[in-house]
């Protein structure tokens, strides 16, 4: 795997014109591309514009996009802290002090007999919140239940399928769920229900949500999921986009697990839209490496792009070109909780730790 040191850019790592043109590999400037809005090395094989098209002075670049979700990062700094506490048998030890722990409930998803989940209330905040764990390892468990193959989604019409172990775990757990959600949501009225995950707890998370959307009523239905796999094909990422407009997926870098199970790609990177491929639902927010601040996940972009959920701008596009992914990306999303994102104190030598040595939980 190339070198991230100080330094060493990596243009592909920018998310927006700004950071591009400030940025340089090896001395030379990096190349900002407004065909197809992504940061390239020079001489890149793979940037599509001209030498007369590209940008590489901030002065000429387009005005920063105007937002087009309200995607909202304090939200997810708060709801990765819930994510983390899944990881622990006892949530309540990492979970803010305001939350209370309603339930918890233990599972096997598929060859894993060591799935969690929790749900309870933060009253400070009036939101209910259901957690998901999930691996801290891409082990031979994890690819189990990553490649194992897409059935039809029960109920569904125009060909959604799913994956089989995520759709069994999530059925399994739904009435004794649904029973909880509708008490602690009966007790808090005008509470946010916010569902929550990293790796597989995400895709735990959004099932879960899309399952039990129907109780939300008029409470707010929220999912932000950290470094989630793929979970089914197109026709169902349609069907959970209707379902549950405020799903956000965030990314991490090049962490390699939101690009498992593999889509089928066509034609100019992108993943087509086949009934027996895997597709992403919900909206990317692409934190690239080349915008981190202090060492740790900072500027963020909106992947908005055509096709929806599958944007090649942001990290697709880093596979498309044969950019290394990385596991050791797939623990940074809780680097934030020390200090926030951005505002990491002595970032250089905690974030050298949390990424050669594997996971850093805080």
């Amino acid at each position: 795997i190339a070198s991230r040191a100080s330094g060493d850019g990596f243009c592909v790592q920018h998310g927006s014109c700004a950071d591009c043109a400030n940025s340089s590999h090896w001395g030379l400037d990096c190349r900002w591309c407004p065909v197809d809005h992504r940061c390239y090395d020079p001489g890149s094989f793979y940037n599509p514009c001209s030498t007369a098209q590209v940008i590489t002075n901030v002065s000429t670049c387009p005005s920063p996009p105007v937002p087009k979700t309200v995607f909202n990062r304090q939200v997810a700094l708060e709801l990765t802290s819930y994510a983390l506490a899944a990881y622990y048998d006892n949530p309540s030890t990492r979970a803010p002090s305001s939350f209370k722990l309603a339930s918890t409930f233990n599972f096997s998803l598929g060859v894993w007999d060591q799935a969690f989940g929790y749900v309870g209330m933060d009253a400070l905040s009036r939101r209910v919140i259901v957690a998901f764990r999930g691996t801290d390892s891409l082990d031979q468990i994890a690819n189990e239940v990553l490649h194992h193959s897409l059935v039809p989604y029960p109920g569904l019409p125009d060909g959604a399928r799913v994956n089989q172990f995520f759709y069994v775990a999530t059925a399994a757990l739904q009435p004794t769920l649904v029973t909880i959600l509708s008490s602690l949501l009966k007790a808090c009225p005008g509470c946010d229900l916010i569902f929550t995950g990293h790796s597989l707890g995400g895709a735990m998370a959004m099932l879960s949500a899309f399952m039990a959307s129907s109780i939300s009523g008029g409470h707010p239905l929220a999912v932000y999921t950290f470094g989630q796999p793929r979970v089914g094909n197109h026709a169902l990422a349609k069907h959970i986009n209707a379902v549950l407009p405020l799903l956000f997926r965030v990314v991490n870098a090049a962490d390699v697990i939101p690009h498992v199970p593999q889509c089928t790609v066509r034609s100019g990177g992108k993943c087509d839209e086949t009934t027996n491929g895997y597709y992403h639902a919900g909206t990317e927010l692409w934190f690239p490496y080349g915008d981190y601040e202090n060492g740790v996940m900072c500027s963020y972009r909106e992947c908005v792009r055509a096709p929806h959920s599958e944007d090649p701008s942001c990290s697709n596009g880093l596979m498309a070109m044969d950019y290394p992914p990385s596991i050791r990306d797939h623990h940074g999303y809780f680097l934030v909780l020390r200090n926030g994102y951005c505002k990491r104190q002595l970032a250089a030598a905690v974030d050298k730790v949390g990424r050669e040595n594997g996971p850093l939980f805080v």
